[in-house]
């Protein structure tokens, strides 16, 4: 392509892309929806909740109640995104047993987390932690 033709190449294939975006379609190197059955996921988001459960400042565990949304996207590993509802359980964090039951007195957090993974590592870190 000469010239003109590179430049319109370019605009047409910027705005097939900002159309794509719009509608909701995936774009190259963009956040996908995360398939909860796949192993790799979960593990991903049991890390998340057994650090949030680290780093809060609760004094009893929270577990896992539902998965709102959950995301991957590739970067240099992958980042995966999940927003959840977190029940705080009658276990204190200093004596947490095999089963912990659901506090029923409790509202549900809606927490945010995002896990960035490096497999190839065995690496993962919580990069998001956020809950209301």
């Amino acid at each position: 392509m000469a010239g003109g033709g590179m430049a319109r190449f370019l605009e047409v294939a910027c705005l097939l892309s900002a159309v794509a975006a719009a509608r909701g379609a995936s774009v190259v190197g963009g956040p996908t929806a995360a398939d909860l059955n796949d192993y790799v996921v979960t593990a991903a988001l049991n890390f998340a909740v057994s650090e949030h459960n680290v780093l809060s400042s609760d004094n009893f565990v929270s577990v896992l109640q539902s998965v709102t949304k959950a995301q991957q996207q590739v970067v240099s590993g992958m980042k995966y995104t999940f927003e959840v509802k977190l029940a705080t359980t009658t276990c204190s964090k200093s004596n947490v047993k095999k089963s912990c039951p659901v506090n029923v007195n409790m509202k549900p957090s809606t927490c945010n987390f995002e896990v960035w993974t490096k497999s190839w590592e065995s690496w993962a870190q919580l990069t998001k932690n956020t809950c209301n």
